[in-house]
C-alpha cells in the first residue's frame, strides 16, 4: 500500500488482518507520516504506528522510537522476535496481541507504560523478560509483574501446564492471562484480593479453578470463553459475580454459596450446566444469567 501526501489521519486497525501485506510506503511529501523498510511511523519516526502483518522473522525497532502504538504489531503471525530499544517508553494496548510465532520479548529499562493485552494471545511466547534496571516492571520465570510483584501484569501465552501465582501478588491485572492457551490449571493464593476484568478470558485449556477466600467479587468476563473449564469452586467470601464472568465456558454444575447476593447478566450463559445450586433465596439473578 502507498499512502499519498494528502493523508492526515490513519485510524486504528486500518490495516488489520492484511496477512499478506509486507510493505507500507509513504510519500516523502506527507506532513504527518513516514515509512522505513515498509513500516509505518509518524513523521519524525518517534512513534511506530503499524508493522505490516506479512513481514516475517526478526525486527529491530529503531533507536529514535519512543512509542509503540496500540495494535502496532497486532496479529503479525510471521514475526518471530523483536528488539525493543532503550528509547521506547510506552508499549500500547494490544501492541503484540496475536503474534503467534513470537517466542521471547525483553522489556528495556526505559519502558514506563505497558497497556492492556500488549502481549496477549501470543501462543509461542514463553518468556517476557524485563531489564533489572526498569523502575516500574519486573519479571519472574518469564511472567510480567509490576516492580514489587504485587500485580501480575501479563502471563505469556506459550507457557503451558500448571502455574502457581506468587504469594506477593494481590492483584491479577486486566486481561493478564488472556489467550494463555496452554495454561491447564492455576493456583490463586489467598494474598490475591482482586481479579480484574477478563483476566483469564480465552484460557482454552484451563480445566478447573478455585476462587480463594480473599476474593469478594468475580469481575466481568474474568473466566469467559474458557473452553475446557468444567469445574469451579467459589468460596463463601464472594458476594458478587460479574456480568459474563463464566460465559461460554464448559461448566457442568455450579454451587453458588450463600454469601453471593448478586449474579450478573449472562454470568454463566453458554455453558453445559445440568445443575445449579443457589443457596441464598435472596440472591438477585441478572438477565440470561444461565442462558444456554
Amino acid at each position: 500500500v502507498t499512502i499519498p501526501a494528502s493523508v492526515t489521519s490513519i485510524g486504528d486497525g486500518a490495516f488489520a488482518d492484511c496477512s499478506s501485506l509486507t510493505n507500507i510506503e509513504v510519500s516523502s511529501a506527507n506532513a504527518q507520516y513516514s515509512s522505513d523498510d515498509g513500516v509505518l511511523f509518524n513523521k519524525d519516526k518517534t512513534t511506530l504506528v503499524e508493522f505490516p502483518d506479512g513481514k516475517s522473522g526478526h525486527y529491530t525497532i529503531s533507536e529514535n522510537v519512543t512509542k509503540i502504538s496500540d495494535g502496532a504489531f497486532n496479529n503479525c503471525a510471521s514475526l518471530t522476535s523483536v528488539t525493543i530499544p532503550e528509547s521506547v517508553t510506552s508499549i500500547g494496548g494490544w501492541a503484540f496481541y496475536g503474534c503467534k510465532n513470537l517466542t521471547t520479548v525483553t522489556v528495556p529499562a526505559s519502558v514506563t507504560s505497558i497497556e492492556m493485552a500488549a502481549f496477549g494471545a501470543c501462543e509461542s511466547l514463553t518468556s517476557i523478560e524485563v531489564s533489572t534496571a526498569n523502575a516500574l516492571y519486573s519479571s519472574e520465570n518469564g511472567v510480567l509483574f509490576n516492580k514489587d510483584k504485587t500485580t501480575l501484569v501479563a502471563f505469556p501465552g506459550g507457557k503451558s501446564g500448571h502455574y502457581t501465582i506468587p504469594d506477593s501478588v494481590t492483584t491479577i491485572g486486566l486481561v493478564a492471562f488472556m489467550g494463555a492457551y496452554g495454561l491447564t490449571s492455576v493456583t490463586i493464593p489467598d494474598s490475591v484480593t482482586v481479579i480484574e476484568e477478563e483476566a483469564f478470558q480465552h484460557c482454552k485449556s484451563l480445566t478447573s479453578v478455585t476462587i480463594p477466600s480473599s476474593i469478594t467479587y468475580i469481575d466481568i468476563r474474568a473466566f469467559a470463553y474458557c473452553d475446557s473449564l468444567t469445574s469451579v469452586t467459589i468460596s463463601n467470601s464472594v458476594t458478587s459475580i460479574g456480568e459474563g464472568a463464566f460465559k461460554n465456558s464448559n461448566l457442568e454444575s455450579v454451587e453458588i454459596p450463600y454469601s453471593v447476593t448478586s449474579i450478573g447478566e449472562r454470568a454463566f450463559a453458554g455453558n453445559s450446566l445440568t445443575e445449579v445450586d443457589i443457596t441464598n433465596p435472596n440472591t438477585v439473578v441478572g438477565d440470561d444469567a444461565f442462558d444456554s
